[in-house]
């Protein structure tokens, strides 16, 4: 618990108090809310529809006993056919020219003929013989010698024996209208053979109301289907796709069941039973939302409950840990004053608690600050007349001193003395002299790029009197970028270096070129020359001493190019990681010293870092 305490502290030593005490509020108060919440959500959700699925269950099994008793019903009349005197007689009745059992068929049809009448959903009822004859009574005329053996329903009829309800299915023998048939096997009663089927045929919409005047919820609906999957009795052509969907659920292998389902992007609620008679499965299915008008209100009755409870948390929280923190933060302004300077203000308190304690403190720490205050005072006032005294003895050493201006006024002097007695290259180099050294003691850290052309210039026009007709400098300078503010001094050391290592050693005519560029985020500065160039070992060392990877060992590694290092140095110091300078060399094309640094648009025509 310490080192998790200890990890916490960690993780949110970066937050304040007031929202630290915040999450903390809401964190012991919004946990064990949400979580009664959605138990009691969950749990009641459950029960809820656990209930409603057992409801539709055992509606389903109300269907069930209504064809239960139709079927018994009919499976009692088929048992007292099939032990009619008349009926076996017509079992037995192989030769058609055997006339002796015209009266007893005759005498059957006359009894058939009630049964069918007294029953409305009862359209037909068929016995049949297994050598092709048959007795029929019904509401409609028949087809004579109909020929039973070719329909496949009759051939399952005779092979399962049983007498079972068969699902809807078409028949050709009356009318041609679908019909549901209650068929079974007859046995002779002298040698207990098969010899004859006993057919029923209903009106299916007779199983249709058994099914039609039960409704769960608005848009409910029932269907019976037979162990294959099919239709017991006709429906809407929408309806057998969602037939094949049902059939797809493996909860249907069971007998009885229920369950919720997604069923065309509708939450679904599908209850079940199998028919003890039929083996049939009556299935309910209706959208859950229709039924669950208790799981609705338990959900409403939760979040509402939830939502009152946050707002109660969010409220109480927020006033709790403001009144925690009102004595902090009136410690931070008193503390304000303090950083100010008045170490004269005391904070008030009449607290007990902590913070009390804490402001006591505070207050001593003021009054030994005052005193503190005062001791430090007099202490500098002592000090200040000790630097008054120094100050006046540097001023007197300054003064035997000699003035830079001096130095300057006599190379100006030169320059006339020059023009005078027409020597040109001393009146040229004193005039150049004069340029450079004005530049340099100039107290600006930062000149236009101009300016600095300029002192380059004015470098290179010593270097032709000692170099004539033998140095060539080009410039490639945008209009636009002469105007840009530039660290002081960067130029000329790189073009002295390309002098002074590149072209002099050449030992004959040569060029510097000087070009500037803008770039995406600053501005680029390109001294190149056509000179000897630095020889591949060499320029490497250059590179490491430049990137910061040779050791202090290696404090020679520039020498001949400690302007480089200078310039490097002085880039970095001023612009940060956003100015920096390469050199690439080539021995047969000279070498290329490149300057980047970075451009920060403050007005118009002037870019500074």
């Amino acid at each position: 618990m310490r080192r998790l305490a200890e990890r916490l502290d960690r993780w949110t030593s970066q937050i304040k108090l007031q929202p630290k005490l915040l999450i903390t509020f809401y964190f012991v108060s919004f946990v064990p809310l949400f979580t009664t919440a959605a138990f009691f959500y969950f749990a009641m959700t459950e029960s809820l529809e656990e209930e409603v699925g057992t409801s539709l269950v055992l509606t389903t099994r109300q269907v069930d006993e209504r064809l239960s008793s139709f079927v018994e019903e009919t499976t009692h009349l088929a048992k007292i056919l099939h032990f009619d005197p008349n009926v076996q007689e017509l079992l037995g009745w192989e030769d058609p020219s055997d006339l002796s059992v015209i009266p007893s068929l005759q005498e059957l049809r006359r009894s058939l003929e009630p049964i069918v009448y007294h029953r409305a959903h009862l359209r037909s009822i068929y016995v049949i013989n297994d050598y092709g004859r048959y007795i029929y009574s019904g509401k409609n005329m028949g087809k004579l010698d109909y020929d039973f053996e070719g329909d496949p329903w009759y051939k399952e009829v005779v092979k399962d024996k049983d007498f079972r309800l068969l699902a809807v299915h078409p028949q050709q023998y009356v009318l041609g209208a679908p019909v549901v048939s209650f068929a079974g096997r007859l046995y002779h009663n002298l040698d207990f053979k098969q010899r004859g089927t006993l057919l029923f045929d209903f009106d299916p919409e007779y199983f249709s109301s058994m099914i039609d005047s039960i409704r769960v919820g608005k848009t409910g609906s029932f269907f019976m289907v037979s162990p294959e999957g099919q239709p017991v009795i006709q429906m809407e052509e929408k309806n057998h796709g969602l037939i094949e969907q049902l059939m797809k659920l493996s909860i249907l292998e069971k007998k009885n069941g229920y369950l919720l389902t997604q069923i065309e992007g509708v939450q679904t609620l599908v209850g079940f039973s199998t028919s003890r008679t039929t083996g049939w499965k009556i299935i309910g299915v209706v959208p859950f939302q229709e039924v669950s008008g208790k799981i609705e209100a338990v959900r409403y009755g939760v979040v509402i409950f939830s939502l009152i409870a946050t707002l109660f948390i969010l409220l109480f929280s927020k006033y709790l840990s403001r009144a925690i923190t009102r004595p902090m933060f009136q410690l931070q302004r008193y503390m304000g004053r303090v950083e100010k300077g008045d170490f004269s203000t005391r904070v008030p308190t009449d607290r007990g608690d902590e913070f009390g304690m804490l402001t006591n403190r505070f207050n001593h720490m003021l009054e030994r600050l005052q005193q503190l205050k005062e001791e430090v005072y007099l202490a500098e006032i002592r000090e200040t007349k000790l630097q008054l005294l120094n100050r006046e003895t540097e001023l007197k050493a300054l003064q035997m001193q000699i003035n830079p201006h001096f130095l300057y006024n006599t190379l100006n002097t030169m320059k006339c003395v020059g023009e005078v007695y027409d020597v040109k290259e001393v009146s040229e180099m004193s005039e150049g002299l004069a340029e450079m050294f004005r530049y340099s003691i100039d107290s600006d850290k930062y000149k236009l790029l101009s300016e600095e052309l300029d002192h380059v210039k004015a470098y290179l026009q010593i270097i032709q009197v000692r170099y004539p007709e033998r140095i060539q400098c080009h410039f490639d300078i945008p209009q636009d970028l002469k105007g840009v503010s530039v660290l002081k001094l960067i130029l000329q050391p790189l073009v002295e270096n390309a002098i002074e290592h590149g072209l002099i050693p050449k030992s004959e005519q040569g060029g510097i070129w000087i070009s500037a560029k803008r770039t995406k985020d600053g501005m680029s500065l390109l001294v190149r020359d056509n000179g000897v160039g630095i020889p591949e070992h060499r320029l490497m060392e250059i590179k490491q001493k430049l990137s910061g990877e040779a050791g202090d060992e290696d404090q020679n590694l520039l020498s001949g190019h400690i302007g480089l290092h200078n310039v490097q140095q002085r880039l970095l110091l001023n612009y940060g990681s956003n100015g920096k300078l390469t050199v690439e060399s080539d021995q047969v094309q000279g070498t290329r010293v490149e300057i980047h640094i970075p451009l920060d648009k403050e007005s118009e025509g002037d870019y500074r870092v």
